[in-house]
């Protein structure tokens, strides 16, 4: 898991902020937005220190979403959901009821 915070420069000249996770799949660099945040201009106008913010939620999301992320890329790879159960030695119903929670987030 690699979250991140990123800054995307639109051609308005506008900021674009979300929070992304970004992971290797068969060699190739993905990246999934786990957070959309909106514009640097509209976040400044809430928020004193924006910086600060993002890197804030970015804490919490890492937190948050240890587990969530790896589960759900692993299962998005279909190779590694085996491993997942014998090391997590949860029962197969209770991994059902996660991924089903996953997928409806």
């Amino acid at each position: 898991m690699s979250l991140f915070i990123k800054k995307a420069k639109y051609k308005n000249g506008k900021v674009y902020c979300s929070i992304v996770d970004g992971y290797r799949i068969n060699g190739k660099v993905k990246q999934t937005v786990v957070r959309n945040y909106g514009y640097y201009s509209d976040l400044k106008s809430k928020h004193n220190n924006v910086d600060s913010f993002l890197n804030n939620e970015l804490e919490i999301l890492k937190k948050e979403f240890e587990t969530k992320v790896t589960i759900t890329r692993d299962l998005r790879e279909k190779t590694h959901l085996k491993m997942i159960l014998l090391i997590l030695d949860i029962p197969i119903l209770n991994i059902f009821f996660i991924v089903w929670a996953l997928l409806i987030y």
